[in-house]
């Protein structure tokens, strides 16, 4: 039944927003609302509440009737039933496949056909942690603090030849 509630996951998406499951919800208990209407329970901007209708006109949840100036918003009973049936019918698969499980589990207890696989082991290598030769670090400074002064050296040479 997956490919069954598969196509409604796009409705599902859009129903998870808690703002459009307040709209829903609001529309559901009235039947038919205008969007005024629905802006008077909610608080809401004008712009925000068409975006939502629009997103759920858009999934199919919703229907739209137009009267005059009008727009009166209604659930899409058909749509909604469609997914309902898809969510039960999950709960009644997961129902079929814990009673076999039960049936399979009251037959006595025989030996496996085929060996179970064990996992293999995981080897560790140790880690190797060398420290560092503190002498060939001291030697490696001083070398450095001697091409530094060597360069500062020459620095000083150039600009008593420019001058």
């Amino acid at each position: 039944m997956q490919k069954g509630l598969a196509k409604y996951s796009a409705a599902l998406t859009v129903m998870a927003e808690p703002m459009r499951q307040s709209i829903l919800s609001i529309i559901g208990q009235s039947g038919k609302l205008r969007g005024k209407d629905i802006l008077d329970k909610l608080d809401l901007t004008q712009p925000t509440l068409s975006h939502h209708m629009n997103v759920l006109l858009g999934a199919g949840l919703v229907t739209a009737r137009k009267e005059g100036r009008c727009v009166w918003y209604s659930i899409n009973k058909t749509t909604v039933k469609s997914i309902a049936d898809a969510i039960i019918s999950l709960n009644q698969e997961t129902t079929v496949t814990v009673e076999i499980t039960k049936a399979v589990s009251k037959k006595p207890a025989t030996k496996p056909a085929v060996k179970p696989v064990s996992k293999p082991k995981v080897v560790k290598k140790p880690v190797v942690v060398e420290e560092p030769d503190t002498k060939d670090k001291k030697l490696k400074d001083k070398d450095k603090k001697k091409k530094k002064k060597n360069k500062d050296k020459d620095k000083d040479k150039t600009k008593k030849k420019k001058k």
